[in-house]
């Protein structure tokens, strides 16, 4: 049966051709894009940290009470979780690492209209913050006391000086050192700072992670707070003590009325908390995929049956010729591979536009592979060509004594 007569065929039954090729280039692109997501979701899957999260314990802290002096109650707090047993260090930070955080914030390599900018996750960190944190200075130096800032947030001088990751050191001055030069920042206005020094990677927030930016970090010397302002505290444990500590920390901090503790935990929950909403949001991704290939190989099953049942007479003809039943299902076979072919170079087409349109909206260069295209495509062209072969076998069966019917 050659395929010039099977493109004949499918001339004579243009609407039923239209919905199977048009039901196949739908499928390619739903799919290969939600394939494209969750691949570029779960691309930072399990990466290092470069952090010791299973000995970090996080305090989300918030004051309420506007008669209390919060500079002298920080101060208090940080000194009572100090003297706990088996606390070794405790920072105040703006940013935790793995935490979700509602804004952006950004690096620009100069303070013009068309400057460069970089996403970020900032940290304010005291005197104590590099002890917490572990910091490996790769070079230059880290902060002296008195170039921390104190004060309240809507009053405070913002530091002269910051630290900037080993990855965002790259990004911003590719080739060469990051040192003495001014980087500006916009958490909160656009503010120039000198990098004094460059540490080796850990990672930031999940916005930053989410966005594939999880090294792009930055610590600032600055302890602030304010009655609208979030006090984190972070704790350094000795080995092992993290999870024993949580209550006694909020019993501590409990001890002082003003104040209401959002939550203590163990990095290590914080972190599986990030990856479990990548995760989450990665099989429902698969999971309308699979939802859209199982409708596309129902709707075929429908399709060329009713194709097959329009054509009975025809059929039976070609049976009553001599034509055997492999013949017959071959014909069917080989008319829905041509129409899943057209229907993949239109799929394709228009899921590389879709495609680059994402990676454009999420500031993402890369696109999917082709590889992965190739997969897609083969996958949906065998599921289609096991779904005709349903119907196709159904026509095979046709008793070639129907052309003598009456119609």
């Amino acid at each position: 049966m050659e395929i010039r007569h099977i493109l004949s065929s499918l001339k004579r039954n243009n609407a039923l051709s239209i919905l199977i090729v048009l039901q196949i280039s739908i499928t390619l692109v739903m799919v290969s894009n939600s394939v494209f997501i969750t691949l570029d979701v779960l691309k930072g899957w399990r990466q290092p940290t470069g952090l010791k999260e299973q000995n970090l314990v996080w305090v989300y802290n918030q004051f309420y009470d506007p008669n209390l002096n919060l500079e002298d109650q920080i101060q208090r707090d940080l000194q009572d979780i100090k003297n706990l047993p088996g606390v070794m260090s405790v920072t105040t930070t703006l940013e935790v690492p793995f935490e979700s955080v509602s804004s952006f914030r950004w690096v620009f390599d100069s303070d013009k209209e068309n400057a460069a900018r970089y996403q970020i996750s900032l940290l304010d960190l005291d005197e104590n913050g590099r002890g917490v944190l572990d910091v490996e200075l790769i070079e230059g130096r880290w902060y002296s006391p008195n170039e921390i800032a104190y004060g309240d947030i809507s009053t405070v001088t913002l530091p002269s000086v910051v630290l900037i990751s080993e990855t965002l050191a790259s990004e911003v001055f590719p080739g060469e050192s990051a040192l003495g030069k001014t980087i500006y920042l916009q958490p909160n206005g656009l503010e120039g700072a000198e990098v004094i020094g460059v540490y080796r990677d850990f990672m930031g927030g999940d916005t930053a992670v989410y966005r594939e930016v999880p090294y792009n970090t930055v610590i600032r010397p600055m302890r602030a707070w304010g009655q609208d302002y979030t006090t984190n505290y972070l704790i350094k444990t000795e080995p092992g003590a993290a999870a024993g500590l949580l209550d006694h920390i909020e019993e501590a901090l409990y001890g002082t009325r003003g104040r209401y503790i959002v939550f203590t935990e163990v990095l290590t929950r914080t972190l599986k908390r990030l990856y479990d909403g990548r995760t989450s949001f990665a099989f429902t991704m698969l999971g309308v995929s699979a939802i859209c290939i199982l409708i596309t190989a129902l709707g075929i099953i429908g399709l060329v049956g009713l194709s097959v049942s329009q054509r009975y007479k025809q059929i039976g003809t070609r049976r009553a010729l001599g034509a055997t039943k492999w013949q017959v299902v071959r014909y069917f076979l080989v008319e829905n591979s041509v129409l899943t072919s057209i229907g993949l170079v239109i799929g394709f087409i228009l899921s590389y536009g879709l495609n680059y349109i994402l990676a454009t909206e999420f500031n993402n260069p890369s696109l999917i592979e082709v590889e992965y295209w190739l997969v897609i495509a083969l996958t949906l062209w065998l599921i289609n060509l096991l779904a005709a072969r349903i119907p196709a076998k159904r026509a095979a069966d046709i008793d070639p004594a129907i052309v003598t019917r009456t119609v």
